[in-house]
C-alpha cells in the first residue's frame, strides 16, 4: 500500500491544496450553473430545486421552540481493545443497540458515534455528553475495549476495519479512488473520528453563517487537529482524517472542502447541484452513478444515466429532482447546511480528548451568534487562500499560514469572536473555551502533544491519556 502523506496524496488524486486546481474547479461549477445565455441552468429544475430544498429547511426552523439558539453534537469514537486494535464489531454494535438512536457505528463499525441535543444550554450539553460517555466507557471496559478521545483508529490501516451493516456505506466505499493493492481508499473513512456540531439557524441567515464558517475552516482545523499519527498509516501530519476526503473522492472534487460562498439559501441550494450525480434510491436500494456529470447536467438533459446496485449490477436510471436531496450527507463540505435539522453543520474537528469534549460546541455556537463578525474575518482573505490553508492546518496545525498570516494569529481573532458570542447569550458559558486558549497559549493543540512523544510509545500513551 503506499504511503498516506499529509502532503503527497494516492496516485491519480489531486492535491486540495493546489490553489490554481482549486480555482479552476469553482470556475467550472460557475459555469455549470450558467447556461451559454446566462441564464440559471434549466430554470424549471433549478427553481423547483431551490424551493424544496428551502421549504424542506423552513419547516424544520418553524418546528424548533422559541428561545436561545440551540446545538447539538454528533461525536465519534474510536473503540479499542487493551492493545490499542479495533474493536470486535459485534461487540460495538451490541454496545450501540443498548442505547437506541441515541448510539450507532459510523462507517467504520469500531467507532461510535453518540447524538446529543439539541439543547439551549452548553452547560446541560456538557452533564449529558459526560454522562453518555461514562456510560459508554464503562460498558465498553467491562469487556476490556476503551472508548478514545482521538481522531483517528489508532492501530488499523485500510482493510484493517469492517465496514458497518448497510448499502449506503458500502456504496461509499464503491465510488472511492481504488488503491493499488485492493482496497478502496474510501475505507479511510472507516477510521475517522470526528466531533461534529449542530447550530439553528434561521432562513435568512443560513447561507451566511455557512459560507464564514466554511471559509475559516482552516482556524478551527489547527486549533482542534487531534489524528496526527496512526501505527498503520505512513506519513505525519496533525488533522489527517480531514483529509481523507481529498485522498479518498479525488475522483469527485465537488463533495469535499471549502465550497464557495452564497447570498442566499436558494442560491446555495442551486450550488449544490454543481455536484457530481453520486447516489440515488430506488425501491429501497442505493445505486451508485459512475459518469462524471453533475446533477445540473443530468436533470437538464433528463436523460437515463447508467447506475450500479451494491451487488455490481447495471440499472437505468432517470434522474428526478428529488434525487440529491435524499444524499445530502455524501456532500462533505467543511460546514453544511441540514434541511432535515434546520442547522448549520461544523465538521471539521477531530475527536476532541478527555475533558474537553465540549469545546468544539462552544466554539461553533459562540462563533455562530457572531456571525457577522466572523463573515467579516472571512471577507478579509480571498476564497483561494483559505482553500490552501485548509490543507497547511491539516499538515501544520497552529504552524500554519494563512497567505502571509500565521493561522495562530487569525485563530486567537476567531476564538475572541466565539467569546463574544456565548457572552451575548448571558449563560457563562464562556469557561468552555477554556481549553482553546490554553492551547493557543502554549502554541499547541492534542496533535503536536502526541508527536511530542517518541513514535514507539505513541500508543501506549494514547491507550493511557487518551482514554475516556
Amino acid at each position: 500500500m503506499p504511503g498516506i502523506s499529509c502532503l503527497k496524496l494516492p496516485p491519480g488524486a489531486r492535491a486540495g491544496r493546489n490553489v490554481r486546481g482549486a480555482a479552476g474547479r469553482l470556475a467550472r461549477d460557475d459555469a455549470i450553473m450558467a447556461s451559454p445565455r446566462g441564464a440559471p441552468i434549466v430554470g424549471d429544475v433549478a427553481d423547483d430545486f431551490a424551493e424544496r430544498y428551502v421549504s424542506w429547511f423552513a419547516a424544520s426552523v418553524a418546528r424548533r421552540p422559541s428561545g436561545l439558539r440551540s446545538v447539538g453534537v454528533e461525536l465519534e469514537y474510536p473503540v479499542v481493545d487493551e492493545h490499542g486494535h479495533p474493536a470486535e464489531p459485534a461487540l460495538v454494535l451490541g454496545v450501540a443497540a443498548r442505547f437506541g438512536p441515541a448510539v450507532t457505528t459510523d462507517m467504520g463499525a469500531s467507532t461510535l458515534e453518540a447524538r446529543i441535543g439539541p439543547v439551549a444550554d452548553l452547560h446541560l450539553l456538557d452533564k449529558r455528553v459526560t454522562a453518555l460517555v461514562t456510560d459508554l466507557s464503562a460498558m465498553l471496559g467491562a469487556d476490556g475495549s476503551r472508548l478514545l478521545g482521538y481522531g483517528i483508529q489508532p492501530a488499523a490501516g485500510l482493510g484493517d476495519t469492517r465496514k458497518s451493516p448497510g448499502e449506503r456505506y458500502r456504496q461509499l466505499n464503491n465510488g472511492s479512488v481504488p488503491a493499488l493493492d485492493g482496497p478502496r481508499w474510501g475505507e479511510l473513512l472507516c477510521l475517522s473520528a470526528s466531533s461534529q456540531v449542530h447550530v439553528d439557524v434561521s432562513v435568512a441567515e443560513a447561507a451566511a453563517v455557512t459560507g464564514a464558517l466554511n471559509r475559516t475552516a482552516a482556524l478551527r482545523i489547527a486549533l482542534l487537529a487531534n489524528s496526527p499519527w496512526s501505527a498503520r498509516l505512513p506519513g505525519t501530519g496533525q488533522a489527517r482524517r480531514e483529509l481523507f476526503w481529498d485522498q479518498a473522492y479525488a475522483n469527485r472534487p465537488r463533495r469535499w472542502g471549502i465550497f464557495p460562498p452564497s447570498e442566499t439559501l436558494a442560491d446555495h441550494a442551486r450550488r449544490l447541484l454543481t455536484t457530481d450525480a453520486f447516489l440515488a434510491s430506488r425501491d429501497g436500494r442505493v445505486l451508485r452513478i459512475e459518469e462524471p456529470v453533475s446533477w445540473a447536467a443530468l436533470l437538464r438533459s433528463g436523460r437515463p444515466v447508467a447506475a450500479w446496485d451494491v451487488d455490481g449490477a447495471r440499472h437505468w436510471l432517470r434522474p428526478r429532482v428529488t434525487d440529491p436531496l435524499e444524499h445530502l450527507g455524501a456532500i462533505w463540505s467543511c460546514t453544511r447546511l441540514s434541511p432535515e435539522y434546520g442547522t448549520v453543520e461544523d465538521r471539521v474537528a477531530c475527536a476532541q480528548p478527555p475533558g474537553e469534549q465540549t469545546a468544539t460546541a462552544a466554539l461553533v455556537l459562540g462563533l455562530v451568534e457572531c456571525a457577522g463578525e466572523l463573515r467579516e474575518l472571512a471577507d478579509a482573505l480571498p476564497l483561494e487562500s483559505w482553500i490552501e490553508a485548509r490543507v497547511e492546518a491539516c499538515c501544520r496545525g497552529l504552524s500554519a499560514r494563512v497567505g502571509t498570516i500565521p493561522v495562530a494569529a487569525l485563530a486567537e481573532r476567531m476564538l475572541a469572536i466565539a467569546e463574544r458570542g456565548l457572552s451575548a447569550r448571558g449563560l457563562a458559558e464562556e469557561q468552555f473555551l477554556d481549553p482553546l486558549r490554553e492551547r493557543l497559549a502554549r502554541g499547541e493543540n492534542p496533535a503536536t502533544r502526541l508527536l511530542a512523544v517518541p513514535a514507539a510509545e505513541r500508543l501506549p500513551w494514547l491507550l493511557a491519556q487518551a482514554a475516556l
